[in-house]
């Protein structure tokens, strides 16, 4: 089994930078595709980076665009436990 750490030099998103993630999320319309998961990342870098939007966002992005399966799955269930890593700082 893989050890999660979290690495606290992790570049933080800018307020556009965040806004911009914010956007997409709100504009991307349901179903999956590859790029939802790219989203995903952007949503827990936002999250790490103190938006709490985005944060709410991250935990929804699974169930919004299509219950991840298979490897996106694997990715985005290693993303919560690294946010809930962060958390524990």
């Amino acid at each position: 089994m893989r050890k999660l750490e979290i690495n606290r030099q992790i570049p933080k998103y800018t307020q556009t930078e965040i806004a911009n993630v914010l956007k997409a999320f709100e504009n991307t319309k349901p179903g999956f595709d590859p790029t939802k998961e790219a989203l995903a990342y952007e949503l827990f870098i936002a999250s790490i980076s103190g938006n709490q939007k985005a944060r709410q966002y991250f935990k929804v992005v699974n169930t919004k665009f299509w219950p991840f399966d298979g490897s996106y799955l694997e990715g985005y269930i290693d993303l919560t436990k690294m946010l809930a890593l962060w958390d524990k700082r």
